[in-house]
């Protein structure tokens, strides 16, 4: 049976310094790639990032008048070729999906993918994905899933049950049974982000989002988008709660917004961002982009969304973070949360979570199992964060 691919990066692969600086460059943050001065192991290893992080295709466009090692060259240009084909098998089953979708008027909106190479990225062979995501009515949801299978797709998961995602969760991941080589799996969402443990801050509405869609046409279709703001905010907290230290692809997202939309209504997105409770989720989001490509928002906006005391100061400091696999991803979960009652919730979801949350949780039948699985995953969590804890006291000293 194929394997399908995670959507997020290869553990390990944070970004060196050339590649950042080659995506700087893109956004128009920095200057083109030092390439004359890197040794052929440097390429080696920065390459073999790139290709970590789906970025060689990105590689190849700031690298195109540089001089290359010839095997440097020629993967940089096989890359280019691979995206090339990626884009147009991609857009061609995503015209499929929204074909079909239209036929049983179900209301359907493009999240990332193709559609946000073309808008943001100018050359959308840029931007690398793994899956297509689409965005339904919560109240579509059981129409969306029996579309999918009758257009054969199964619903796949690495631990948990559809039935748990479709109570805690935001999205279900589907594959064709029949999937080929050119098959993409597709990420059915009716929410636009899920927090870990099924915390998901109940003030996030994806249904206000659909009344600010945008229409646009695309691939000879009238495509549905989120508009620029919300699209930010979308961006902003599929970073902060599900790449917080790794994906350079999730950072240029962002930076390729701010760049090419400078009049946003940075007014509305803080208030949106106030009344779902994701401040401190944007503000990270924002940070890091301004550190790691130097594309930043306004000044007073951050200081806006900054929270206040002790959480303001460690989210700006995990915002400069730069292990690629680190004990404080699950700490900046808990420091997301804006409002205490959610934080509350998650601490209690961890801690004594119903049967029937961890029986979906780890796709076991099994509560017995379910809870051995869960209370070892929260120890295993816990014993690292100590360890991190003690590094960190030693490494002050």
């Amino acid at each position: 049976m194929r394997r399908w691919p995670r959507s997020t990066p290869r553990p390990g692969t944070a970004a060196p310094e050339p590649l950042l600086a080659a995506a700087r460059a893109l956004v128009g943050a920095g200057a083109a790639i030092d390439a004359p001065r890197l040794t052929a192991d440097a390429w080696e290893r920065i390459v073999a990032t790139a290709e970590g992080e789906r970025l060689v295709p990105l590689l190849a466009a700031v690298t195109r008048d540089c001089p290359l090692p010839s095997p440097v060259a020629d993967r940089l240009r096989s890359a280019e070729v691979a995206a090339g084909r990626r884009h147009l098998l991609g857009v061609a089953q995503l015209r499929r999906l929204l074909a079909a979708f239209g036929s049983a008027e179900i209301p359907i909106m493009t999240l990332k993918g193709p559609a946000l190479g073309e808008s943001l990225y100018g050359d959308p062979t840029l931007r690398p994905f793994t899956d297509l995501d689409l965005l339904v009515h919560r109240a579509d949801t059981t129409r969306a899933v029996a579309l999918l299978s009758g257009l054969g797709y199964r619903f796949i998961a690495w631990d948990r049950t559809l039935e748990y995602e479709l109570a805690h969760a935001t999205a279900a991941c589907f594959v064709r049974r029949d999937a080929g080589p050119g098959d993409f799996s597709v990420d059915l969402h009716w929410g636009l982000v899920s927090f870990p443990a099924g915390v998901t801050p109940h003030t996030i509405d994806a249904e206000e989002v659909w009344g600010r869609a945008v229409q646009t046409e695309r691939w000879d279709l009238e495509v549905v988008e989120l508009s620029r703001e919300d699209l930010l905010l979308y961006l902003a907290l599929h970073l902060a709660v599900h790449h917080p230290f790794v994906g350079c692809v999730w950072r240029l997202d962002i930076a390729l917004l701010l760049r090419r939309h400078g009049d946003l209504d940075w007014a509305s997105i803080v208030e949106r961002a106030s009344r779902w409770r994701v401040r401190g989720a944007l503000f990270f989001a924002l940070r890091v982009v301004a550190d790691t490509l130097a594309v930043a928002a306004p000044a007073e906006v951050l200081t806006q969304l900054r929270p206040r005391g002790l959480r303001g100061g460690a989210l700006e400091r995990l915002a400069r973070h730069r292990e690629p696999t680190g004990p404080f991803e699950h700490l900046v979960d808990l420091l997301l949360l804006d409002a205490g009652a959610d934080l509350l919730r998650a601490l209690a979801t961890s801690a004594a979570p119903t049967p029937s949350f961890v029986r979906g949780r780890y796709g076991m039948d099994s509560a017995l199992r379910a809870y051995l699985a869960h209370y070892r995953r929260v120890g295993a969590i816990g014993l690292r964060a100590a360890h991190a804890a003690v590094r960190a006291m030693v490494a002050r000293r």
